[in-house]
């Protein structure tokens, strides 16, 4: 129960037979273009981000990726997010 009170906690959800996750992740270093292309190519999909300003920013007015402070939305196959943005995975944030 209290994880589905925490705004951060991952959601999980289903398309066809996949299971899906999405998470709140906050940059502490910036994520170019390229490295966010890399997370495309695994299924990863930055569905809306807030800048460290504050600002509400599309996936498509994202040109040079993620800054140190932005806050994004994730969703992709649970295996691909836990891997590459969770629990130590090669994009996770200490």
């Amino acid at each position: 129960m209290a994880e589905a009170m925490d705004k951060r906690a991952p959601r999980a959800f289903q398309a066809g037979d996949t299971p899906y996750l999405a998470i709140e992740y906050s940059t502490k270093r910036p994520i170019d273009a390229a490295h966010l292309q890399s997370w495309r190519a695994d299924g990863l999909q930055v569905l809306a981000v807030r800048t460290a300003a504050g600002k509400i920013l599309t996936p498509s007015s994202m040109e040079d990726g993620l800054h140190a402070g932005d806050t994004a939305i994730i969703a992709g196959p649970e295996v691909n997010v836990r891997l590459r943005l969770m629990f130590g995975g090669s994009d996770a944030e200490p």
